[in-house]
Parts: C-alpha cells; structure tokens; sequence
C-alpha cells in the first residue's frame, strides 16, 4: 500500500501549501503561460510552456527520489576487485 498525501488548495484562509513553497516556479510558468495564451501570443505561451512542463517533470523526479530513493550504484570494494581479478 502506497500512501499519498493530497495536496491543499489555495484560498483567502489557506495561502501556502506544498508545491507553492517547494516549487513555485509551476505556478508562475503556468500564470504567464495562460496569460500569454490569453494576450494571443504564442511564441511566449509556447516558452513558458515548455517551462511549465521542464518544471513539473522536476517535481515528478524529486518525488520519486522521495519515495523510492535514488538509484543503486556498485560499492568501490567491489569494483576495485573486480578489476584486480580480470586485470
């Protein structure tokens, strides 16, 4: 079982919550992207689309980190044996 915690939303009382204080790049690309798309230009709603997405992505890796740790790497004793035998 995987527990995941939800996320709050933002009103008058509650003015924080977790991707807002950890990465508040997301919410700015995604206000000027919506602005922009709004002020009919597409090559800036473009831009801070891809920023928008890059920054996401990054919430997505950082999680994952969080979660399941980061990737197995081998031991320095082991590598350096392994050389010593087939060298």
């Amino acid at each position: 079982m995987i527990y995941s915690k939800t996320i709050e939303a933002l009103s008058d009382s509650n003015t924080s919550n977790t991707i807002l204080t950890r990465h508040p790049d997301v919410y700015l690309y995604g206000a000027l992207h919506h602005a922009s798309v709004f002020l009919l230009d597409e090559v800036k709603a473009r831009q801070y689309d891809e920023l928008f997405t890059r920054a996401i992505q990054e919430i997505i890796v950082t999680n994952d980190k969080e979660r399941y740790g980061s990737a197995l790497a081998m031991k320095d004793d082991y590598t350096k044996q392994l050389i010593t035998i087939t060298g």
